[in-house]
């Protein structure tokens, strides 16, 4: 993918706006106007260009995002460089490492290592990126975690998964993990004393008095729906029942997982449960006053 360039460009990786624009992307293209005809904006997925003819609107444009804590040109002598985004005219860019230019058809594109071309999750979920399993610590979690069940749904199905063996119903911690691409992503650990009990749980019908062991599900079928492609794989590290609760704590504390840690909900989602939750109260009480004795 590439964007095209005209006089002077202001171009800014995509990434970067969700992180940092107010409102995130989304609100950006609004702003902006980078999908509609005409307009000196647009944008590839990856990069956003917004071009000017004016030296001096362009110096603005900079000096505005860099006021909602984007980064322009920064460093010193030969470690100078644009940071969070970049100013040039026709000629292209210089001192961009993430831009390549395509002097011939006019046009830059987004530099991706790697890495960052497997990532289609983390194009769409930038936050996603701070509960990759990587480096040292990966290496820390398979010394200390079997995988017992690759590729799971969370389906009765996985509950006689040949792989599962000796771990079916002894004492320990869990992790589920999501693969996308060549990334893995720490998502849940707990603990229990029959992995088979737990999944059994966890693939059953929605308990209203134990929601939580739906939040798996729910998170499952929302990453499928925006990558189906993604995967999740269930690891299991054995204890014995007097320690796995130390275990348990202690892995929560070293990984971080997205679901383990807290979430505060803002206003509007406390007014969605709010509403469910009303809704369901009121079907029972009418169901259960207008039954006959």
């Amino acid at each position: 993918m590439a964007v095209a360039i005209e006089f002077l460009n202001m171009i800014i990786p995509v990434a970067e706006i969700e992180k940092k624009y107010p409102g995130g992307w989304e609100k950006c293209r609004e702003d902006t106007g980078c999908d509609l005809p005409g307009s000196p904006s647009w944008s590839d997925g990856d990069l956003l260009r917004i071009g000017t003819m004016d030296e001096m609107t362009l110096q603005l444009m900079g000096d505005a995002w860099v006021s909602m804590g984007f980064k322009g040109f920064t460093g010193r002598g030969d470690k100078r460089r644009w940071k969070n985004f970049c100013q040039f005219g026709s000629t292209g860019p210089a001192f961009c490492d993430w831009l390549s230019f395509d002097n011939e058809n006019g046009t830059v594109s987004l530099v991706k290592t790697p890495i960052e071309s497997s990532l289609p999750l983390e194009k769409k979920f930038p936050a996603l990126g701070q509960y990759r399993l990587q480096g040292n610590q990966a290496s820390s979690f398979d010394k200390c975690f079997e995988l017992v069940l690759p590729n799971f749904r969370l389906s009765k199905e996985d509950l006689d998964h040949p792989l599962l063996g000796a771990a079916r119903d002894v004492p320990g911690v869990y992790f589920f993990v999501m693969c996308s691409g060549e990334c893995r992503y720490k998502i849940y650990a707990g603990k229990t004393k029959s992995i088979r009990r737990r999944l059994n749980e966890y693939s059953s019908e929605f308990q209203v008095h134990a929601p939580n062991d739906y939040k798996l599900r729910f998170f499952q079928e929302f990453i499928l729906k925006h990558g189906p492609q993604t995967t999740f794989d269930l690891y299991f590290q054995k204890s014995d029942i007097d320690s796995y609760t130390k275990m348990e704590t202690a892995v929560i504390r070293e990984y971080r997982p997205f679901i383990n840690l807290p979430s505060h909900a803002v206003s509007e989602e406390r007014n969605v449960m709010k509403e469910a939750f009303a809704d369901f109260s009121m079907r029972i009480f009418e169901r259960r006053l207008t039954k006959h004795a």
